[in-house]
């Protein structure tokens, strides 16, 4: 079901949800995985006018962050990373197929773990993160984000590594770029850290920045 890189998919599978493997469930919607796309369907209160205002802020999120990079330092234990983040936009949004239907919206499925399976890696998630963990294959990247997940239960570095990665700045980024109001901190939950051990960066890629679409004002 996914397609090559570069490539748009035949959008219209994505209304049988049957196809494919439910993975999330958040305060406006269900999340679902098709293969290289992930698939989330909104809950009957929302609108496809607001999704397609959401998807317009996603893609300004997107520009900002390529054109003029935002960069946070990092604190993983003892060690100082360079951080830097991404967004990750909506596609495509599919309108209701029949009058009781609900919106749907369309993103690529960002590989790696987020910032709960992380925290609660060693936890009640340990199996969500080593599944996360292994689409990375063998790798040091891996290797280096399962050390973390393992780490996290340490109450001075999970607070140090929270509080350097859910950036006040972002959030603020967001607003500016996007005009929109009403917007909440930002969720560990929709963070995906992706790493290269190499040269000690992190890349946050933020899938998600509304809790609810029912609670934003877009302008």
């Amino acid at each position: 079901m996914s397609s090559p890189e570069g490539s748009l998919p035949d959008f219209s599978q994505f209304h049988s949800l049957e196809l494919g493997t439910r993975i999330a469930e958040g305060g406006d919607s269900v999340v679902y995985r098709f293969g290289g796309y992930v698939v989330k369907e909104y809950k009957n209160s929302i609108y496809i006018d607001q999704v397609t205002q959401y998807q317009k802020a996603t893609e300004q999120v997107v520009a900002s962050l390529i054109e003029d990079p935002l960069t946070q330092e990092v604190k993983i234990g003892d060690e100082t990373w360079d951080g830097r983040y991404y967004a990750n936009p909506i596609i495509e949004v599919l309108s209701p197929q029949h009058s009781v239907g609900l919106v749907k919206a369309v993103s690529r499925y960002i590989s790696g773990p987020n910032g709960n399976d992380l925290m609660l890696g060693t936890n009640v998630y340990t199996g969500r993160l080593h599944q996360q963990l292994d689409e990375l294959g063998d790798t040091a990247e891996a290797t280096f984000l399962r050390e973390i997940g393992r780490k996290m239960p340490e109450r001075k570095l999970r607070d140090n590594f929270l509080r350097s990665t859910l950036s006040n700045a972002l959030m603020e980024r967001i607003r500016i770029v996007t005009g929109v109001r009403n917007l909440r901190t930002l969720s560990a939950l929709n963070i995906k850290y992706r790493a290269n051990t190499e040269n000690q960066t992190l890349n946050m890629i933020v899938t998600d920045f509304a809790d609810d679409l029912e609670d934003l004002v877009f302008p």
